[in-house]
């Protein structure tokens, strides 16, 4: 986020600097140039503004997997746990039932 924001106060300033005489392309008329002038600035906005969803949908997905895969574990040690507890439940159950039977 830091470096988008640099990023902008960069173009800010060129084009604070730049806006009433933009420096000009060889070759092209000066309207044209100024012109692309412009628009490069726009284009350099918006390659960084894409740079910068793409490393937070990156993120969110980091932290999505890393939360699920701590829910798994979880969910594993609580079915372990009720393996466990099913296991003794069962064996209670057969010495109640064999005390019964005496």
């Amino acid at each position: 986020m830091l470096a988008f924001n640099a990023e902008l106060n960069d173009v800010r300033q060129m084009y604070a600097e730049g806006h009433l005489e933009p420096p000009g392309h060889a070759n092209m008329p000066p309207v044209v140039s100024k012109l692309m002038w412009v628009h490069a600035l726009k284009e350099r906005i918006k390659v960084r503004e894409k740079q910068q969803i793409e490393m937070v949908e990156n993120v969110i997905k980091l932290v999505s997997t890393y939360f699920s895969c701590k829910i798994n574990i979880h969910i594993g040690t609580v079915i372990h746990i009720v393996k466990r507890v099913v296991i003794k439940c069962n064996q209670l159950r057969c010495v109640c039932q064999q005390g019964k039977s005496r």
